[in-house]
């Protein structure tokens, strides 16, 4: 098999990391990958801009299967494009992907389908969002409906922050058109749990469970980001709440899919609460999660391209999908001033270690010498117990403390 992968972050190192593993695949071609993924074996970069130069270019080199990572494309129907050329290609349509695309459509579809999910209101109109909240208890969710890059949700304390959003969003555009509709939700406490899953066009089959860290600082502290690391599985994902997940979100999504019609291969991302009150729904997305993605193929023992085949064609099944019984960590190397004004050119040497694998997000090769160029910049990962892959992982990053990146420390420190 030929390969064509799209994105150029951590989550497509990790894809492509694995894709290569396979006996099955010829090559990785990567779009426009990175410089961590062009140096895997069996794995190339290219610069393509267009989705229609992609296109021909999987048809020109006879690429087997394509798969996409970040929303963006999907969003903007490079599915749809590849499908109607006859070429087959792993992701949403236009369509599917406007339940991450759109908020409000998202929750539209879970509220008609029976999901669990947190009760909220929609609004274009600002006056009439401001004079909703304004009859609300607080803590309440005010979230732009549009992608905003995991950016677009604020937590407000009070009726004044509320007011302050709504104004920011809706009035100031700070996410242009992604805040032009707000989705105003109840707050939900509790633990939150990431599970990648893979859609067939029938059925939804778990991929895996990880636990995600989005603010900055350890103890859950500092802004949000878009993720400092992970913890796969999911340590308080529970027999209790995956049966929980099962019955009142996995099973009405898939029934909703299929009677929306949605029938294009994808991975499909749940976003829960682990709630007194049960298992909610926070978020779909409609592609591999960042970096969830990274922790969850550390222990993925099959063949991810025959995974992802199958599921293309159809053929899909629980048996197919083998996961180790180990703990596996993603902990998230940051340039200082992350998630705002952050640092960049920073040099990146890796001591290298046989128990870490490090997945490049935000960095560039100039001349040789790979620099940081983005907020995230690297994902150190390994598995074994719990306390090991952190301890490794701790030890390996010690080696950055001198320069103007940051992590957290207290991922997988639970006990």
């Amino acid at each position: 098999m030929k390969i064509m992968l799209i994105g150029s972050g951590g989550r497509e190192h990790a894809l492509a990391w694995k894709l290569a593993q396979s006996d099955l695949v010829e090559e990785v071609v990567a779009i426009p990958g990175n410089p961590g993924i062009a140096r895997e074996p069996k794995c190339r970069c290219l610069e393509l801009s267009e989705h229609a130069a992609m296109a021909e270019f999987a048809t020109a080199h006879g690429i087997d299967l394509t798969v996409v990572g970040p929303e963006g494309p999907l969003v903007e129907g490079i599915a749809d494009l590849f499908r109607s050329r006859g070429l087959a290609i792993f992701g949403p349509g236009q369509a599917e992907a406007q339940l991450e695309g759109s908020k409000d459509f998202a929750k539209r579809f879970m509220m008609k389908h029976g999901a669990a999910t947190a009760r909220y209101q929609s609004f274009t109109d600002s006056v009439q969002a401001k004079d909703y909240v304004r009859t609300q208890s607080f803590p309440l969710v005010v979230k732009a409906s549009g992608l905003c890059a995991g950016k677009g949700v604020i937590i407000c304390q009070n009726e004044a922050q509320a007011l302050e959003a709504l104004a920011e969003l809706m009035e100031n555009h700070c996410f242009q058109e992604a805040g032009s509709t707000v989705v105003i939700e109840e707050f939900l406490t509790g633990p939150e749990v990431s599970i990648l899953s893979l859609y067939d066009g029938e059925n939804i089959h778990i991929l895996g469970s990880a636990m995600d860290h989005k603010r900055a600082f350890d103890g859950d502290l500092g802004p949000n980001t878009g993720g400092m690391g992970t913890i796969a599985p999911a340590p308080f994902f529970s027999p209790a709440a995956q049966a929980d997940f099962l019955e009142n979100i996995l099973k009405p999504t898939e029934r909703g899919l299929k009677a929306s019609g949605m029938k294009d291969p994808a991975c499909i991302f749940f976003g829960l609460m682990l709630t007194p009150d049960g298992v909610k729904l926070l978020e779909y997305n409609m592609r591999f999660g960042d970096p969830e993605t990274q922790s969850v193929l550390m222990v993925l023992e099959s063949d991810l391209a025959q995974i992802l085949d199958k599921a293309v064609h159809g053929q899909l099944t629980p048996a197919d999908i083998q996961i180790a019984d180990e703990t596996a960590l993603c902990v998230i190397g940051a340039a200082q001033g992350y998630p705002g004004v952050y640092a960049k050119g920073i040099p990146l040497k890796f001591n290298p270690s046989p128990d870490i694998k490090v997945f490049l997000a935000g960095a560039t090769e100039q001349d040789g010498e790979l620099r940081s160029s983005g907020g995230r910049i690297f994902g150190a990962c390994a598995r074994g117990s719990r306390e090991e892959a952190r301890s490794r992982i701790m030890d390996f990053l010690e080696q950055f403390r001198d320069q103007p990146i940051f992590w957290r420390r207290d991922i997988g420190g639970h006990k």
